[in-house]
């Protein structure tokens, strides 16, 4: 007899949400169950997959309401802290796909894990390529003195490096164990132009239409360079690593931070 499905209350119904909700409804293994967001005109919201399931602006009702078995928290930094407190709270183990947490609020979730013997993982990036990126990003940086990222996201994209560029960075620097050498520039002919630095590694964003995400990280060194590059053509490339972090973190303790830690890359 196949298990029951895997019941998710989902955070969050913008572009990444209802991306998410779609794939997660055409895997047997899964259903959601629910859904919540800050603005509710109707007590039920129609899923992509034309099922209807309860909609509400307060999660903890939902949660029990629901007989959830997992979160998965698709809004900002500061809903997905307080979502988290209160899934552990209901015993339910959350799935965060944000950037931003405060170290603050990565320790509330962690004292709350402990005390309930339950996990968490915060995955700002699900798809599994930009993982394999980073693990490989990791092992580069041990050999290369010179990096630079060129990270690229749509015209929407309301932070800038993106939090995917970022972590990349202060792995690269963490893993090396000092930063990397960086040109200095005698003359600047317009403002701003050598972008950001993170240990060394300069960061440079690129914002335009057409562009989902995508990041690119090129070594220099004698004679050669080695560029590694993820692109995610559309918000699909997130859900086998969404599905991944889901069933990982029912039977996981603890925070997990990063798709690579649920995956085993390190």
């Amino acid at each position: 007899m196949a298990a029951d499905p895997i019941r998710v209350v989902l955070a969050g119904y913008g572009h990444l949400g209802r991306e998410l909700a779609a794939g997660i409804e055409k895997d047997p293994g899964f259903t959601v169950v629910g859904v919540t967001r800050r603005s509710v005109d109707s007590p039920t919201i129609t899923l992509p997959s034309g099922r209807s399931v309860p909609l509400a602006a307060d999660l903890a009702p939902l949660l029990t309401e629901t007989q959830a078995h997992v979160l998965l928290d698709a809004t900002t930094a500061e809903a997905a802290a307080e979502n988290a407190r209160i899934a552990l709270t209901h015993g339910i183990p959350p799935v965060i796909a944000t950037t931003g947490l405060s170290a603050a609020a990565i320790e509330t979730i962690e004292q709350l894990c402990a005390e309930r013997g339950l996990g968490a993982a915060i995955v700002p990036n699900f798809a599994l390529g930009a993982a394999v990126l980073l693990h490989l990003a990791r092992v580069a940086a041990q050999h290369f003195d010179w990096a630079e990222i060129i990270e690229l996201h749509h015209e929407k994209k309301a932070d800038a490096p993106s939090g995917t560029s970022l972590h990349i960075a202060r792995e690269m620097v963490e893993w090396r164990g000092r930063d990397f050498e960086r040109a200095e520039t005698a003359k600047f002919t317009l403002d701003d132009v050598r972008a950001g630095q993170q240990g060394g590694v300069g960061i440079h964003s690129v914002r335009l239409p057409g562009f989902v995400a995508h990041q690119e990280v090129i070594f220099g060194g004698l004679g050669q360079t080695l560029t590694l590059r993820h692109d995610s053509t559309s918000r699909e490339s997130f859900l086998p690593g969404a599905l991944i972090s889901l069933r990982y973190v029912l039977t996981s303790t603890g925070v997990t931070v990063g798709l690579d830690k649920v995956l085993g890359l390190e």
